[in-house]
């Protein structure tokens, strides 16, 4: 088969799952393209091995989120970050004869982008032919975590394919414990200047899935490695927190999400599961 028939009959298929289960072209397009991406990195047996995916495309595939994203995040463990850019690099841009294509555009410190830290690999993307404009072609990106720790372990799961049958993604991904600590980092030591709306949405979500055991213990590795004060009482910062911020970014950070939830009641969801939380941990 061609790479054009390739392409026509990934779209075909998309199209047809559009349809089925009632999620936007667009959406389906970028998450099986994303999907690709990490098919390409866990073929590596180095980079399975020394890559644990978290953010909002392990949400999405594992936890159940309807958030859809254009990031693959992951965090490196023992493993000469270096090395492991370089590898991914040139996984990536392997052609698994799935009908998607991937392009390396260019690497930057997300030190220098307000972020806490890491790399961020951007990659131009597609289904089909390669376009010879690569600047028309989407972009994703690849973000690499450097030394987090994960509580209490990276957890090894498989994933099926959007559409390729016998297709399971083999990966390592973060338990929901670590994905809520470094949400619950991001909400308490941002404050007030807090945009990240998408955290609101995710802690509503996943909360509920917690051990709270597990929870204090991911909660107080990730303020200790951040260098953070563990707060006495989330439960008085949230409800002291000026949310405009947050509350301006919330149409953008829900576009994806159907039926979409209101900023207060989610917010004051986020708040009452972390009320319950504490009073189990006193």
């Amino acid at each position: 088969m061609t790479t054009k028939a390739k392409g026509t009959s990934v779209r075909q298929k998309l199209i047809s799952l559009s349809v089925e289960i009632g999620v936007p072209f667009q959406n389906l397009e970028t998450a099986f393209i994303l999907e690709r991406l990490v098919a390409r990195l866990t073929a590596d047996a180095e980079l399975q091995k020394h890559l644990v995916f978290k953010g909002g495309f392990v949400g999405l595939k594992v936890y159940n989120s309807a958030r859809y994203t254009v990031d693959v995040d992951a965090l490196v463990v023992q493993a000469d970050v270096e090395s492991i850019l370089k590898r991914a690099k040139r996984c990536a841009e392997t052609d698994l004869e799935d009908g998607v294509w991937f392009r390396f555009e260019n690497q930057v410190d997300l030190a220098t982008q307000g972020e806490y830290g890491g790399i961020r690999q951007s990659y131009r993307s597609g289904i089909g032919e390669v376009l010879k404009n690569l600047n028309k072609a989407q972009v994703v990106h690849f973000d690499l975590g450097i030394g987090d720790p994960v509580t209490p372990g990276p957890m090894s799961t498989e994933t099926a394919s959007l559409i390729i049958p016998d297709s399971n993604l083999s990966w390592l991904v973060y338990p929901v414990e670590t994905i809520i600590a470094e949400k619950m980092h991001a909400l308490i030591s941002h404050g007030d200047i807090n945009s990240r709306s998408k955290d609101v949405y995710d802690l509503a979500l996943l909360l509920p899935k917690a051990d709270a055991e597990i929870l204090v213990q991911a909660l107080r590795c990730c303020f200790e490695f951040r260098q953070t004060k563990l707060p006495n009482s989330f439960t008085t910062i949230l409800t002291s927190m000026d949310t405009k911020s947050l509350e301006r970014g919330w149409i953008s950070a829900t576009t994806s999400v159907p039926d979409k939830p209101v900023f207060p009641d989610t917010f004051e969801t986020i708040v009452s599961l972390i009320n319950k939380l504490e009073s189990s941990f006193r």
